[in-house]
């Protein structure tokens, strides 16, 4: 994970709550991708409990949609 620039819209607080949750992420102490998770046909892609270590190779390997995402 690499954050870019802050643009100038970002204020002070903004940019330290980002800071705060990218350290979590990097320390291993926040998951972005934990189970219960199902693909948008209803499969079960990730079990209760179980979750994407942030090394995981699956993770460059994701092919499907998450179900309730929408872009």
């Amino acid at each position: 994970m690499k954050l870019g620039a802050y643009g100038p819209a970002a204020d002070a607080a903004a940019r330290q709550h980002v800071d705060a949750q990218a350290g979590q992420l990097a320390a291993g102490d926040k998951w972005i991708w934990s189970g219960p998770l199902f693909d948008n046909k209803g499969n079960l892609m990730l079990d209760e409990g179980e979750r994407f270590e942030h090394s995981d190779i699956r993770l460059r390997k994701i092919d499907w949609f998450v179900q309730g995402v929408e872009a």
